[in-house]
């Protein structure tokens, strides 16, 4: 058989299996993973996945690598087309896209955002995937005018924020505008975390308009 065939039959193969974990996530979650019960649920021997996925940690990077890509994408389709309109509306409408996506792959977004999973630490090889998604909101922060101003009570220093990681990010921007991304970062997973796991549960009717509503609110305190 010709090579491409070959590594066809075997990329064929490999995204079959990665489709069942996917099932295995859905039915008993992460923790709870193994070739093994993904072999079952393919009707297949957990020896005939290990030349393709050496152990559950190499299956598990794969599902968070694609994961992280498919949002990426997302993220970055979303930063690109909104290019034109006004700051805070582009990051309305990045963040939009971010909750739809996890509201339709509930699994996968628990996977990368969730709880830790035991016994597992996720490898360099993660890195350059799960950083397209805050590299979306740094190409709509770059072309705006970020207000320099103390966050909190004082200025922040290089002791509190790892400026090596950020600066990547946000480059020639201060440690308060730094923090102050951060905090509107993290406040929108949060808001989709709360969504997503029930926490809003008797507390929002219409969760569209207060989440869209919070992080226009969200992008005011970063000065634009």
């Amino acid at each position: 058989m010709p090579s491409d065939k070959v590594a066809a039959k075997r990329t064929a193969k490999a995204e079959a299996i990665k489709a069942a974990a996917r099932q295995c996530l859905v039915e008993r979650g992460a923790a709870s993973l193994s070739l093994r019960e993904v072999a079952r649920n393919m009707s297949e021997t957990s020896s005939a996945l290990y030349r393709y996925f050496p152990n559950r940690d190499a299956l598990l990077t794969a599902l968070i690598i694609d994961a992280y890509n498919d949002l990426g994408e997302a993220a970055e389709t979303s930063a690109t087309t909104s290019k034109g309109k006004p700051a805070p509306e582009r990051i309305v409408e990045l963040a939009s896209v971010i909750r739809a996506w996890a509201l339709t792959h509930t699994h996968e977004y628990a996977l990368i955002f969730g709880s830790p999973i035991p016994n597992y630490e996720a490898p360099e090889s993660t890195i350059l995937a799960a950083s397209r998604i805050p590299s979306a909101l740094a190409s709509i922060l770059g072309s705006a005018e970020l207000r320099n101003q103390p966050f909190g009570q004082h200025s922040l220093s290089v002791s509190v924020l790892n400026d090596e990681n950020l600066a990547q990010l946000l480059p020639n921007s201060s440690f308060d505008v730094q923090a102050r991304c951060l905090l509107v970062w993290s406040s929108i997973f949060g808001l989709i975390s709360f969504e997503l796991f029930g926490h809003f549960v008797g507390s929002v009717i219409d969760a569209d308009t207060y989440f869209q509503s919070a992080v226009f609110d969200l992008a005011q305190h970063l000065g634009l």
